[in-house]
């Protein structure tokens, strides 16, 4: 999938670090976090873990912008 951008964008959730989303921009990570989330949740459940304490964090998620590297 080629994209007019040449970054790529991570979300991490402080509550549960095995969350990373990538996405082309950062509205599609975010379109993506909750399937992620459901999925990491899930597997929490099947597990028989706790979910992880929700922190009073006023940021949100984390997003950072990466630029694309192209590989030959």
């Amino acid at each position: 999938m080629r994209t007019q951008s040449n970054r790529m964008v991570i979300l991490t959730m402080p509550d549960v670090p095995e969350a990373v989303v990538v996405g082309y921009s950062e509205a599609d990570a975010l379109r993506r976090a909750p399937a992620v989330l459901d999925s990491i949740l899930q597997g929490y459940a099947a597990e028989g873990r706790r979910p992880p304490r929700v922190t009073r964090a006023l940021r949100g998620p984390s997003v950072e912008v990466l630029r694309r590297r192209h590989f030959a």
